[in-house]
């Protein structure tokens, strides 16, 4: 966790916090594949990227690991540079 606030001042910031704020209850990981237990439930994936290339929409796709292809689930990313 101490690495993500840092890396902001390289302009990298983690896109997912910077369009949907720290109020935006979200993850990629949860312990099973069944009836999801959301306090446990965890978002490892990110994605950083400079603010010049505009990123415009940041989701999480959980049909992917809730169909067992992953045990994450899919980071999603729009940019218009």
């Amino acid at each position: 966790m101490n690495v993500l606030p840092g890396l902001a001042e390289y302009d990298l910031p983690d896109v997912f916090r910077r369009l949907h704020g720290y109020q935006a209850r979200e993850y990629s990981w949860c312990p099973d594949r069944g009836p999801e237990d959301v306090p446990k439930c965890k978002r490892y994936d990110h994605i950083f990227a400079s603010v010049r290339l505009n990123p415009t929409a940041c989701w999480y796709l959980h049909d992917l690991r809730g169909q067992g292809l992953s045990d994450h689930s899919a980071v999603v990313m729009d940019f218009e540079p």
